[in-house]
């Protein structure tokens, strides 16, 4: 098992102390330490790890300048750029990364990082008539849209290419947080691409919210694939009595207060084997390894095992 931060963690004059720190923690679970070079990396913070002698993964496209949306006619232009992608990771003994590959546009995607943020970069693919509500930035479920399928057929063709193109690599599609007229927004959808998938824990938690799902189910859906093969973990604020239009991603450290009963779902990734787990967290610390040590380790369980059994027999001790 490999557990990793994101890169945003190690900016700051103290990041060899954070590194050293975050590498013994995870090896006192028996974990190996490593970290995702986020897309909005700077070129300081590349030149820092891949110096630094740490295992890394990749969230796709790192320094590009586009996304790379692989459901549309021409891809020219995403493939050009999976090919700079591919020799930044042969360069870097990246052998993992993960990117967001369906958007319900034609229209060039500018990459989001230091100097445009997510919603500027997005928001220019904004598409009302599959909002959630007008003028919000949430999507709406379109999965029954022609276009939707169209589109959908289009990227599990590119996504068979790429994986022909770049054997040596795992490129994972992730699940979108659904907004901005992204596509890969449930499970049952997503598992029709037969490709390898990054689970992100609160974009899911999302979706299910605005289109009445399980969120342990749907899970399950995409995790019984046996093709995950990165988790995104991070804890999501917003819960039942959030009203629909103030949804927003999560991102927050794991004992961050939530509905989402982590415990269980890191519990199932293990039981799935899945063996990368990303703690996509830009406020990320060794106390998001250590809650994610002690579910693995079954601390956690036995914890609240032995408050059961306290409350059942009255002891306060």
């Amino acid at each position: 098992m490999r557990i990793e931060l994101t890169s945003n963690v190690f900016y700051g004059d103290d990041w060899q102390e954070k590194l050293d720190e975050c590498r013994a923690c995870a090896a006192r679970y028996g974990f190996e330490f490593g970290v995702q070079l986020h897309n909005s990396a700077s070129n300081d913070m590349v030149e820092r790890l891949t110096g630094a002698d740490v295992p890394l993964s990749a969230h796709l496209p790192v320094n590009g300048e586009i996304l790379l949306n692989l459901a549309t006619k021409d891809v020219s232009a995403a493939w050009k750029e999976f090919e700079r992608q591919a020799l930044f990771c042969h360069a870097n003994g990246v052998k993992r990364g993960v990117f967001h590959g369906f958007f319900m546009t034609d229209l060039p995607i500018l990459n989001f990082g230091p100097h445009l943020n997510y919603d500027a970069a997005l928001g220019r693919i904004c598409r009302p008539e599959l909002a959630l509500l007008p003028g919000s930035r949430l999507n709406r479920n379109f999965a029954d849209l022609l276009e939707y399928g169209v589109r959908q057929s289009l990227l599990r063709e590119n996504l068979a290419r790429l994986r022909e193109r770049f054997p040596d690599l795992c490129f994972c599609i992730e699940n979108d947080f659904p907004a901005y007229s992204s596509g890969n927004m449930l499970p049952e959808e997503m598992a029709k691409l037969d490709h390898f998938y990054c689970l992100d824990t609160s974009h899911l938690w999302a979706a299910c919210h605005l289109f009445g799902r399980d969120f342990h189910q749907e899970a399950e859906t995409l995790l019984a694939t046996g093709r995950v093969r990165m988790v995104h973990l991070h804890a999501s604020p917003y819960g039942a009595q959030t009203p629909q239009g103030k949804w927003s991603d999560g991102h927050l450290p794991l004992a961050t207060p939530n509905e989402m009963n982590l415990p269980l779902l890191i519990r199932r990734f293990a039981a799935y084997g899945v063996d990368l787990i990303v703690l996509e967290i830009p406020a990320g610390t060794v106390a998001d390894i250590e809650y994610t040590g002690n579910i693995l380790s079954g601390k956690e369980a036995a914890h609240e095992s032995g408050k059961e059994a306290s409350h059942r027999t009255g002891d306060k001790g």
